[in-house]
């Protein structure tokens, strides 16, 4: 049957594929593994671009990897929520973890046993982390990432004519 007039623009306005999540992989022993229980965190004093990262990061682990994760504003207190935390930073908020920073939308990725930190040159960088770490457990077909630390950046700059 052919497609009706525009019905290419469903497709196109979907952001996140669901039940990208493998139910047969099982991650290994040094893979850290983000399930229902974790938190996503970002800076008290947030800007709403970051928070909206945040938010479609929340929307992919429930949309791609069916889990639920909270998104939590500021720092968290000892007991509050269990699990781990995925933390998304600037350069600004944590000059020790974004020191070595070369450019905007350049990003460090430090994944842990609990934690996922996210620290970008800016917010623009922040994103580009988290898409990052989305293509990696798309990759894997499952929300398994093993520990590293490394930094990235843009090889160009993108130009609008």
């Amino acid at each position: 049957m052919a497609e009706r007039n525009f019905q290419f623009r469903q497709r196109l306005n979907t952001i996140h594929r669901s039940d990208r999540r493998d139910p047969a992989k099982q991650p290994s022993e040094e893979e850290t593994v983000i399930c229902s229980g974790w938190h996503i965190q970002v800076p008290a004093d947030a800007s709403e671009y970051l928070v909206r990262t945040a938010q479609d990061l929340q929307d992919y682990f429930l949309t791609s990897m069916g889990e639920s994760v909270l998104l939590v504003r500021g720092e968290t207190g000892s007991g509050v929520c269990s699990g781990g935390t995925i933390r998304l930073t600037t350069r600004a908020a944590s000059p020790d973890l974004g020191a070595e920073l070369p450019k905007p939308r350049s990003y460090r990725l430090i994944v842990k046993a609990e934690t996922i930190t996210i620290c970008g040159y800016d917010e623009r960088g922040v994103g580009q982390g988290c898409y990052y770490l989305e293509e990696l457990l798309n990759l894997r077909e499952a929300p398994f990432i093993s520990s590293r630390d490394e930094m990235r950046s843009p090889i160009f700059s993108p130009r609008m004519v």
